[in-house]
């Protein structure tokens, strides 16, 4: 299974950077994908496309993304 979320990161110039991010939920590992100041979909999904063709070489087989709708 695999989840995906934001975080918020402020910079030193008090800018608000977001980052995605990909964890496989069984081996707990992390894939950073990117970080933006104005996230949107055609930007989410361009960076995910990839993520997903990496994951799709590997033996473990992807059924599930779980996210959620927050609102910040």
């Amino acid at each position: 299974m695999l989840a995906c979320d934001f975080c918020s990161v402020e910079t030193i110039h008090l800018r608000t950077l977001y980052v995605l991010f990909f964890i496989e939920l069984g081996s707990r590992r992390v894939h950073l994908a990117g970080c933006t100041a104005s996230p949107d979909n055609a930007w989410v999904t361009q960076l995910a496309r990839p993520l997903v063709w990496q994951l799709e070489d590997t033996t473990m087989s992807m059924r599930f993304l779980i996210h959620d709708r927050d609102v910040a």
